[in-house]
């Protein structure tokens, strides 16, 4: 009973949240900080309404390095409440085209300043990264990345995808490998259903690496956050 209660004020939220971070996005369009002001509100409206508490470690990470690329491993789209509620201010994430079309969020989405690319057009995917590039060049805004490219449904740490690394070493910025708790211990049918655990590690310097370093540094980013993982949810 609780779940389902859960879940009507979930969506009522959700519909009123985005209708107020998108008028807000309309008023200063692609302004960086309108992904951090709908994230507020998407973040502690959610982990209040779900009864989740956060217990985040390393938290001096997420400004220590900006302008820089954050990673984070992706179960599933509930993920997204986690890294609402700790993403600093100028920095968007990357996303699926298709996520454009999502009623009334997509537009939100969009207009918050976070980039959009077509994984399935190599030629389009290399021009978003290197605008990913100038953005974290020239204009001071760090990106939030789910290297995996998909959710990976609890079963396991997918390969990670080399673009974000690519991107990073092209920009000369740091990569904040972010790790977050498997959901598996969470039950929204209770009062407090639980507590979710990040941890933000330490950033990892791209200075001085080329195009060829890219490989063993997404290897080693996803060994980081495997080992975090496993920590985590043991």
């Amino acid at each position: 009973m609780i779940f389902v209660v859960r879940v009507v004020i979930f969506f009522v939220f959700m519909f009123f949240s985005t209708l107020i971070a998108l008028i807000v996005s309309l008023l200063r369009p692609f302004d960086p900080m309108n992904t951090w002001f709908a994230a507020k509100i998407f973040g502690y409206g959610s982990f209040f309404i779900l009864g989740l508490d956060l217990d985040i470690t390393g938290e001096e990470f997420l400004n220590s390095s900006r302008p820089c690329i954050f990673i984070s491993n992706h179960q599933s789209n509930f993920d997204i409440f986690p890294c609402t509620r700790i993403v600093p201010q100028r920095t968007v994430s990357m996303g699926k085209k298709s996520m454009k079309y999502i009623p009334l969020f997509g537009i939100m989405y969009w207009f918050a300043g976070n980039i959009l690319i077509d994984r399935k057009n190599k030629k389009k995917a290399l021009s978003t990264m290197n605008a990913a590039s100038v953005a974290l060049t020239n204009k001071k805004t760090s990106i939030w990345i789910f290297p995996e490219g998909t959710r990976n449904h609890g079963k396991g740490l997918l390969h990670f995808k080399r673009g974000a690394f690519y991107t990073a070493i092209d920009a000369q910025v740091p990569v904040v490998p972010v790790c977050l708790s498997s959901h598996k211990n969470l039950n929204f049918n209770k009062f407090k259903s639980g507590t979710v655990k990040i941890r933000v590690l330490d950033p990892i310097l791209t200075k001085g690496l080329g195009p060829d370093d890219a490989r063993e540094l997404s290897v080693k980013c996803r060994d980081l956050i495997k080992a975090s993982l496993d920590v985590l949810d043991n």
